[in-house]
């Protein structure tokens, strides 16, 4: 059976209907599920502009999947809506929710049943990814001394805000490929290129033994997209770099509609990595030393 046949059964629900929604939106179709789509903006001529008018024309059942894709300040209270109505599989767009927000979707996550929330961090299904993370449990670099996981990128539709949008995304996959983190501190840059919001940041943590962890995100490089991760151990060191062009939202949302969370990332880790975000946010950043 191919994957197109695995979801045609499948109604995926998708709130917002903005260039990440239209991505997604567009993938499910190509897979074969069925779409049904919503939006407040009338504009962007979504199937309806309320869940209340979802759930007044579709049983929560009959969804099968929902996918969280409006701006991350409604997160939560779509959240909400969401699983008051039973919808059984939901999964939200990064960042999960604003950080002042956490404490909330705590409550949620912990009144969890029957119903399945993950989070959209598509890196994880990014192969180079995958391979470091496997060479990584095989051994191949001993005791890992030092990683360094940079992303730089010319992204001014988001206004800056790098560290919520691109910072959960190496976040996330730092904590994917080697285990938990502690936040050591942070840099936030406001060139005020893109209003009064980060536009550069690095984030220092601490890994298993002692690893020193450095992640560097910006949205200032206008000459191309660049990812690295780069691997230090006591027996071999290695950069890599990964292909953002791959389908890595495809796959994730293919996995996500046959009920395949092995490799998605859960409402855990996205409770994880807010906690690591809002850690950096709020780290106090201190005047330059001069002697």
């Amino acid at each position: 059976m191919s994957n197109c046949e695995k979801v045609t059964d499948r109604t995926l629900l998708i709130v917002g209907r903005g260039s990440i929604g239209k991505k997604h939106e567009l993938n499910a179709r190509t897979l074969g599920a069925n779409v049904v789509t919503v939006d407040p903006a009338p504009a962007v001529e979504a199937d309806y502009l309320t869940l209340a008018e979802v759930f007044s024309t579709h049983r929560p059942d009959h969804l099968s999947h929902a996918l969280i894709a409006s701006p991350v300040g409604t997160h939560l209270s779509v959240l909400r809506d969401l699983l008051h109505a039973g919808v059984p599989s939901i999964l939200v767009e990064k960042p999960l929710v604003l950080p002042e927000e956490l404490p909330a979707v705590k409550a949620l996550a912990s009144s969890l049943s029957s119903q399945t929330v993950v989070v959209g961090f598509n890196w994880r299904f990014n192969s180079a990814v995958q391979s470091l993370k496997q060479q990584i449990a095989e051994g191949r670099f001993g005791q890992i001394r030092v990683a360094q996981l940079c992303a730089r990128e010319w992204l001014p539709r988001y206004q800056g805000h790098v560290v919520l949008e691109s910072g959960s995304h190496i976040v996330d996959t730092a904590r994917y490929v080697l285990g938990d983190l502690t936040f050591v501190g942070s840099h936030l840059t406001h060139f005020g290129i893109f209003g009064d919001s980060d536009e550069a940041a690095t984030l220092l943590f601490e890994g298993e033994q002692g690893m020193h962890v450095s992640t560097h995100v910006n949205f200032i490089n206008p000459a191309s997209y660049d990812y690295s991760i780069l691997i230090q151990g006591d027996k071999d060191t290695l950069l890599v770099t990964p292909d953002r062009f791959e389908p890595m939202h495809e796959d994730e949302l293919r996995a996500f509609l046959v009920n395949d969370f092995q490799r998605i990332a859960t409402i855990e880790d996205g409770m994880c990595n807010m906690e690591l975000i809002g850690a950096a946010l709020h780290c106090p950043q201190e005047p330059a030393c001069t002697i």
